[in-house]
């Protein structure tokens, strides 16, 4: 449940607008498992406003738009993501293929031949007539002959058959397959994104360092030129026993404070150099960051409140986008596992068979004399059969799932999705602390900003009259200029700090939202809808009912 970690704040707006939030977002997953998706699942792509600069053809100072353009053509890790997204959409290809039909060809043809024999004795004796009945009959043979019958039989047979074969894919667990496959299209492409915004954001923190350590090397450059003035001062007020060596020892002193601090803030401003040129694929030693600050982002602060912001975070956050197109592929691997369980063919098979059978007898008597002579006398009589025959089958086999109703076969793909729902539901609890700290820092920061306005401005102004003042009176002593001018720098170092916070929190708040806010602050406000009742443990089992 979202509301458990969360404070008190977060735990109201979080159980009203969430789930109405990524209710939005899954009509993206409607319409993609649909046939219509596109980029509407997807957070704006960054480089769609940024023009494209080659780091090699660059001159000038760097600002921070042509600083994101020239890390995004530079990252190696994007260049893998971008191959992660072919391999992802070559995978949803292969995902909605059919197998091949299978043919079978055959012909059968035999040949085969019988002979059968009979034979008996035959006699040459006389014939006679008998006295009783007037027949004709033989007299006893005087020699023996042998007569043979002869019949010999030959049959042909001839087969021809053609069959197709194919295995018909499950529409139940095709369109989940498909679905799944979308998601994690999506899923890749909103991971580019994520990887695209970290980047910017780093790119963008980065410059406004080193534009920030900048601007405070020029104020300790003049704080350093006024502690060094007055010490050559007190050098010359030395000589002439105007000074002691106690006061000359304290202004050596500060000079070498500001030295020192001025060094490191010079090291702090090499190391975030040589960060910024890794980023952007130019050596460090030719990059130049302009001097004078951007102006500050026209904000509508009154946008800026977190539980507007979370519905924000939900359309254009590519990290939280990518974990809901996880879980939906997961949920989809779920129903196509729970699908495959219904009956269905594994193959279906048409086939076609033509047979001819061909037939002759033929009949034969042979005479063998006492001599050993043999005559062969065919019958004038002969039989044939013929028969020709046309087949067509269609045979069909069904999977019964009787054995995987019997296992878990759909336990992995069950842990993965609720793994997949866990990891989204973290990350968005994750993001609703960023976004709830990025934005009461920036309501901070400028309210702290605008109150040193106030009350040191006035003072600022006065101060750089006074000092015009003390340095044209000679009677002015150098130690009241000078502490003057340190003050006047210190205050102005204090009122960059605060403005450099404030951009920093700004930077800050755009990452935690996924969105610049000068674009936000540009088109109306993110309208999120409040349910009338809250989801009760599981958000996506509430958002179930709604057709996910």
């Amino acid at each position: 449940m979202i509301t458990d970690t969360i404070s008190s704040k977060s735990i109201t707006i979080a159980a009203h607008h969430v789930a109405a939030a990524l209710s939005g977002i899954l009509l993206c997953a409607g319409c993609m498992s649909s046939g219509q998706g596109g980029s509407s699942g997807l957070p704006p792509d960054i480089l769609g406003g940024l023009r494209r600069v080659e780091a090699r053809r660059f001159k000038g100072d760097l600002d921070a738009d042509t600083a994101v353009a020239l890390a995004l053509q530079n990252a190696p890790n994007l260049a893998l993501l971008k191959e992660q997204v072919n391999v992802a959409a070559a995978q949803r290809r292969a995902a909605v293929q059919i197998a091949d039909p299978e043919i079978r060809v055959s012909y059968d043809r035999s040949e085969s031949g019988t002979s059968d024999y009979s034979s008996g004795a035959a006699s040459n004796a006389p014939w006679v007539t008998d006295g009783l009945l007037g027949n004709l009959v033989q007299d006893a043979p005087t020699s023996t002959e042998q007569i043979t019958g002869i019949q010999r039989t030959s049959d042909n047979q001839e087969t021809f058959s053609v069959s197709v074969r194919f295995s018909p894919p499950n529409p139940f667990v095709m369109a989940h397959d498909r679905s799944a496959a979308d998601a994690r299209v999506y899923f890749a492409k909103a991971q580019l994104r994520s990887a695209e915004w970290q980047l910017s954001t780093n790119v963008r923190m980065t410059w406004e360092e080193i534009r920030y350590i900048q601007d405070d090397l020029a104020l300790l450059d003049q704080l350093a030129e006024v502690h060094r003035n007055y010490e050559m001062v007190l050098e010359e007020r030395a000589k002439q026993g105007g000074a002691t060596l106690l006061d000359l020892a304290g202004a050596s002193r500060r000079y070498l404070r500001t030295t020192v601090e001025r060094d490191r803030v010079g090291r702090e401003r090499s190391s975030a150099l040589r960060v910024l040129a890794g980023l952007v694929g130019i050596p460090a030693n030719s990059l130049s960051i302009p001097s004078a600050p951007p102006p500050l982002p026209q904000i509508d602060h009154s946008l800026l409140d977190a539980a507007g912001l979370e519905g924000v975070a939900l359309q254009y956050r590519a990290d939280l986008m990518a974990l809901l197109w996880q879980c939906i592929a997961a949920h989809k691997d779920v129903r196509s596992c729970k699908a495959s369980r219904l009956p269905w063919f594994t193959f279906i098979q048409g086939s076609y068979v033509n047979s001819m059978s061909r037939s002759a007898r033929n009949p034969y008597t042979q005479w063998t004399g006492t001599d050993g002579t043999s005559l062969l006398y065919p019958d004038p009589f002969t039989s044939r059969d013929e028969t020709d025959g046309t087949e067509w089958s269609i045979t069909a086999g069904f999977e019964i799932p009787f054995f995987s109703m019997l296992t878990a076969q759909d336990a992995p793909v069950i842990a993965e999705y609720r793994r997949s729902r866990t990891e989204l539901f973290v990350m968005w609890k994750t993001a609703l602390a960023q976004i709830y700290e990025a934005s009461e820092n920036v309501t901070l920061t400028w309210k702290q900003m605008q109150q040193y306005e106030v009350d040191a401005g006035p003072h600022m102004a006065r101060m750089q009259r006074l000092l015009n003042e003390l340095e044209t009176n000679e009677n002015v002593s150098p130690d009241d200029a000078a502490t003057t001018k340190e003050a006047l720098v210190n205050t102005e170092r204090t009122r960059r700090d605060l403005e450099h916070d404030y951009r920093l929190s700004l930077i800050t708040l755009s990452a935690a939202i996924g969105r610049d806010l000068a674009e936000l602050s540009r088109q109306q406000p993110v309208d999120v809808p409040k349910l009338e009742k809250t989801p009760n443990d599981d958000i996506l089992e509430h958002l179930k009912k709604s057709g996910f």
